[in-house]
């Protein structure tokens, strides 16, 4: 029985914090698939990383990859013109 009320609560809870949202806004994920045609090398890892970063990658024995290179701009600025009214935040 307490399990139930709680759930309840709960569900009461989350639905008044979904109608609460300013009506018109969304949220997307975007996740892109690759990095084609990036104006970024791993052979020129600090127009990227910091050289704080570097450094520390340096005394771990970690190698550049082309999975630490950012975001294509390309693709960036396209969700922008399209009119998404994007922030980038990437993990990293």
């Amino acid at each position: 029985m307490v399990y139930r009320n709680f759930l309840l609560l709960l569900l009461i809870c989350f639905s008044a914090t979904v109608s609460a949202q300013k009506p018109g806004l969304s949220k997307w994920w975007v996740q892109f698939s690759d990095k084609t045609d990036s104006p970024f090398c791993t052979c020129r890892p600090a127009e990227f990383l910091s050289a704080r970063a570097l450094d520390r990658r340096a005394r771990a024995g970690i190698a550049i990859s082309e999975n630490d290179l950012p975001v294509n701009p390309a693709y960036v600025n396209a969700l922008i013109v399209s009119g998404c009214g994007f922030i980038a935040r990437q993990n990293g």
